[in-house]
């Protein structure tokens, strides 16, 4: 139970900060949108430590978890693309075109793997702990 808690507390709080990065980016307010996004960084990966945690403590249906992670992987690495791209406009405002892509890319990624992991996850069962019947 306690995975589950922590997991979705993350999970809450990494949608907003991904809402809170993507408001700062659109208001051209660069030092808050760094900040804003290496939080962002942070809580993803607290997030996805957590969800490998929660695999331990519930069962999850092997087809349907297939479908959740090619998802939760093509966000995760549309989520480095977006960090590439974002450092290289840094340098270079002609990649402003190629950032806006991987965010709309990593956006519809996250979506699908927030929508298919609540799905999942309504269709897993608690794993008992060892010796309780």
């Amino acid at each position: 139970m306690f995975e589950t808690v922590v997991f979705l507390t993350f999970l809450g709080l990494t949608l907003v900060a991904v809402v809170v990065t993507l408001i700062y980016g659109l208001k051209k307010r660069r030092r808050a949108h760094l900040v804003s996004a290496i939080t962002t960084a942070v809580l993803l990966v607290v997030t996805i430590v957590f969800a490998l945690l929660l695999g331990r403590v519930r069962d999850f249906p092997p087809e349907e978890m297939a479908i959740h992670k090619i998802f939760s992987n093509s966000g995760t690495y549309l989520f480095l693309a977006v960090v590439f791209t974002g450092s290289m406009l840094w340098k270079s405002p002609g990649w402003r075109w190629a950032h806006r892509i991987c965010i709309g890319l990593f956006l519809v990624a996250a979506l699908c793997a927030t929508a298919t992991g609540f799905w999942v996850f309504t269709l897993s069962t608690p794993i008992p702990a060892p010796g309780l019947p």
